[in-house]
């Protein structure tokens, strides 16, 4: 990249870093307006109605899922290949886009900014390897559930 590129790729972070900033004055004045006790907004509380209706369900399905089944292995196989491929592959990913979000959100107005598709690709690289690792998690459980279930 020339000294041109790397000016246009600064000025695009200074751009991307002042709209984040913005964005996050009004996404903390909207939160303190709509906050309840201990500064918790509102909307992040279910109604105790539907707490109790999960709740309910989600006992009633196990229940019933252990009235019907006589045979634990393919609840444990299935339980294995959701549970290892959002452990091991799709868990580390979401959790590595949450703390760089602004970060990776940056690069991609960087990367519109240059020409090369090389520049382009080299500067967004961690958003397609998170993306990557997070489908590959969803491939594996896709595959794991259809191994469990054809093969009992």
């Amino acid at each position: 990249p020339t000294a041109s590129a790397a000016a246009a790729a600064d000025a695009a972070s200074a751009r991307a870093t002042q709209r984040t900033a913005s964005s996050e004055a009004d996404n903390a004045n909207l939160l303190s307006s709509a906050s309840g006790p201990g500064g918790v907004a509102a909307a992040d509380h279910l109604p105790p109605f539907f707490h109790y209706g999960i709740t309910v369900g989600l006992w009633g399905t196990s229940t019933i899922i252990a009235m019907v089944t006589s045979d634990l292995g393919l609840v444990l196989s299935l339980t294995g290949a959701i549970a290892a491929s959002v452990v091991a592959y799709m868990l580390p990913a979401a959790v590595f886009w949450k703390a760089d979000e602004k970060e990776l959100r940056a690069s991609w107005v960087v990367a519109k900014e240059q020409s090369g598709l090389r520049d382009r690709l080299y500067t967004v690289r961690d958003t397609i390897f998170v993306a990557a690792l997070f489908l590959f998690g969803f491939c594996l459980i896709i595959l794991g559930t259809l191994s469990a279930i054809l093969l009992e």
